[in-house]
């Protein structure tokens, strides 16, 4: 690694790679770091310092950043977004294509307004989150929106372990397990805004994108998983499993 200083700032970034030999000319050309530059140069204190200049941005475009990690030498700012509870981490570098021009003083258009769908997209849901929150907030997203079947889903288990998310489907007695990740991740934009569409399809994949069990099978599985389920609990898989059999005559 190397510095390059200029004025009274001092950053650093790698000679191998595509971004870095970027970030040298274009340095060389501007004098000072633009924002054309500014994404492509991966220095956790210039980000952790940036995090504290957008500060005075936060009101006017609703993004309050919380904090900045490295993983897998990647940056993430951790936001709050449009003032929900829940937070999202999205990458230095498309954050900074966003909104790199206001920290550096050039020109900001914000007639255009900001495509947050597609910030929000880019990035990920923090792992600081209650999953078992998210899970019910999408579920009960989908019931307030109005969306067919939504009313006999009810969230089960939610499983960070194993990765997956149980749930029951009242019209036909049976349990419907997804995987965790890409449920949240596919749909975590209803976390933010009421798109009726994506809550549709959110009800679509839980019903023919999943495993389905009997109460019965169900009851096992979660047995070998050691969930240490109640005798209330047996005794409920047992009623839905008569009634389940029933149906199926």
């Amino acid at each position: 690694m190397f510095y390059i200083a200029f004025g009274y700032d001092h950053y650093y970034t790698r000679r191998n790679t595509d971004d870095a030999r970027q970030a040298l000319q274009w340095l060389a050309e501007d004098g000072v770091i633009k924002h054309r530059t500014l994404p492509r140069i991966r220095d956790i204190e210039l980000a952790s310092s940036l995090l504290v200049d957008f500060k005075v941005f936060s009101d006017r475009y609703q993004i309050d950043l919380l904090s900045i990690e490295d993983v897998n030498s990647i940056l993430y700012y951790r936001c709050r977004v449009l003032n929900r509870d829940f937070t999202i981490d999205l990458s230095y570098r498309n954050f900074m294509e966003e909104f790199g021009s206001l920290l550096t003083g050039e020109p900001y258009d914000s007639d255009l307004g900001i495509d947050y769908p597609t910030l929000i997209n880019t990035g990920r849901i923090s792992d600081s989150n209650s999953f078992d929150d998210i899970v019910e907030y999408l579920i009960e997203t989908a019931k307030r929106l109005g969306i067919p079947m939504s009313k006999n889903i009810s969230v089960k288990h939610v499983d960070s372990l194993y990765n997956d998310v149980s749930f029951y489907y009242s019209n036909s007695y049976e349990y419907f397990v997804v995987g965790l990740n890409d449920f949240v991740g596919n749909f975590k934009l209803l976390l933010f805004f009421d798109e009726v569409q994506l809550a549709e399809k959110l009800i679509k994949h839980i019903v023919n994108n999943s495993t389905h069990y009997t109460p019965s099978d169900y009851a096992h599985r979660n047995e070998v998983r050691g969930y240490g389920e109640e005798k209330e609990d047996r005794q409920l898989y047992n009623r839905q499993d008569a009634l389940y059999r029933q149906l199926k005559k």
